[in-house]
């Protein structure tokens, strides 16, 4: 079973050898810093706790389910890139095949040595309360609140998303699809927002 002793375990790791790796292997989060970076697609490579499915997909031709959240309460990436200051928004699209009300938390790791209280991350708390599928848009910083003093948004060791700790418990019927994890600078996500599209007579488009 894997929980909040599985995060903190990966404190301790030499990250930066990884970490380096992810960003040479992920041609989506190149050093040019594009307004989108892939974290998860899911078509090629899972996250650590996920299984690749076609059972519910939102783009592409596969997702990452999280099934079995007591034998495995915590998943995320094994590397990201760990220099996430050029976005602003964390987006993913979550499936939940029942409205069951579970608890999660989104950590991203950002430990500062030079802070002795305790572990430094960033986080955010959310209950799953729909089905099917909803798009999470969360902005770094109002959304993904820091605890004690982390390194900053410039240096991250690790994110993943955990049903246990923090109060939450792994349910028994808690399925998800996780699908389109994504970074992004402001000026692309402005493309989410919804916008009437009108015809004239004249057949002019007035958005």
């Amino acid at each position: 079973m894997r929980s909040l002793s599985w995060f903190a375990q990966r404190r301790s790791l030499p990250f930066a050898a990884p970490l380096i790796a992810a960003a040479v292997l992920s041609p989506p989060c190149s050093a040019q810093t594009p307004d989108v970076c892939v974290l998860g697609d899911f078509e090629q490579e899972s996250w650590e706790g996920l299984t690749p499915s076609r059972e519910q997909v939102k783009m592409g031709e596969s997702s990452g389910k999280w099934a079995d959240l007591k034998a495995h309460s915590s998943v995320g990436p094994a590397t990201m890139p760990r220099d996430w200051s050029h976005y602003d928004r964390l987006l993913f699209w979550l499936y939940s095949e029942k409205n069951n009300g579970q608890s999660l938390t989104l950590v991203c790791n950002s430990d500062n040595p030079a802070d002795a209280e305790g572990w430094d991350y960033f986080y955010y708390h959310f209950r799953v309360d729909w089905t099917g599928w909803k798009l999470l848009n969360l902005r770094l910083g109002p959304d993904l609140q820091p605890t004690r003093k982390p390194k900053g948004w410039h240096s991250l060791d690790s994110f993943g998303f955990h049903a246990g700790g923090w109060q939450n418990q792994p349910l028994p019927d808690t399925v998800l699809y996780f699908d389109d994890v994504k970074l992004v600078r402001d000026p692309a996500a402005l493309t989410l927002v919804d916008r009437q599209a009108t015809c004239g007579d004249d057949g002019s488009v007035a958005v």
